[in-house]
């Protein structure tokens, strides 16, 4: 039971949900004590009024990214270019009609960027849901990091904000030989000449 009377007092059991069911009603029974005893019931309708909740989800999904990853496990290969969408940041509110906010609490070197405002998507139902697209930015290399911590804010129009924090891992990619230099010798040779050491 959501109600219950104590002594003359009406009291919640447990915390309403305006979200669940916006009324209750209760039914009250009054009784006196004379001979025979007496009674008579009254009904009653609660208003449960509405107050703002902060987001209550943030996920991480592979959602538009060209690499497949488990929620929550996003995954890069190096040297991904700049630009090209990784992933899908996904947050519920459980407030009706809650357009939400996104940005970056910690990205170390910049190397990842979110959907601007104006290209967050939300779906209103029982509970708002937006998303917010997940971009390379940086230059991504395994040698240098081979996971990247990120914490992404998630604010709804009132203020109210959830921080999650994500690891991204960088798969490593076989890299092409970057140098190419011979040393010793002359780097030269004569006509007609086989055999001549010329460099290494």
């Amino acid at each position: 039971e959501l109600f219950v009377m104590r002594g003359t007092q009406l009291v919640t059991t447990r915390p309403v949900d305006y979200e669940t069911a916006q009324s209750h009603s209760v039914t009250i029974r009054v009784t006196d004590s004379g001979t025979p005893s007496m009674s008579k019931d009254e009904t009653f309708t609660i208003i449960v009024l509405d107050n703002n909740d902060a987001p209550i989800l943030v996920s991480f999904t592979s959602a538009g990214g060209t690499t497949p990853f488990t929620d929550n496990n996003a995954q890069v290969p190096e040297n991904t270019a700049p630009l090209t969408q990784i992933g899908t940041i996904v947050a519920t509110d459980p407030d009706k009609n809650q357009s939400l906010g996104f940005l970056f609490e910690r990205n170390v070197g910049n190397l990842f960027s979110l959907s601007p405002p104006s290209a967050v998507v939300c779906t209103f139902g029982v509970q708002s849901v937006c998303k917010a697209k997940v971009f390379v930015r940086g230059v991504l290399n395994f040698e240098a990091n081979t996971s990247v911590n990120v914490s992404v804010r998630v604010t709804d129009k009132s203020g109210l904000f959830k921080i999650q924090s994500f690891i991204i891992r960088i798969l490593d990619v076989n890299d092409k030989p970057i140098d190419i230099y011979v040393t010793g010798g002359v780097l030269n040779v004569n006509e007609n000449e086989a055999q001549k050491f010329v460099g290494e």
